[in-house]
């Protein structure tokens, strides 16, 4: 999950940059990088992620 969700977030992040919707690549990849950094994090880090996307949606 945590590998998925990584390459789903580095997706998004690129896409919302070709779009100029700063807000939204920066929520995606802040908690991309957090998830490679912080294994032991991720659990929170996911939840944490899906929060940021909804309310950034």
């Amino acid at each position: 999950m945590p590998l998925q969700l990584r390459g789903l977030l580095h997706k998004l992040a690129g896409s919302a940059g070709m779009f100029e919707k700063a807000e939204l690549e920066t929520k995606a990849a802040d908690p991309e990088d957090a998830l490679e950094l912080c294994p032991r994090e991720r659990p929170a880090r996911v939840r944490e992620t899906i929060e940021a996307l909804t309310e950034a949606t």
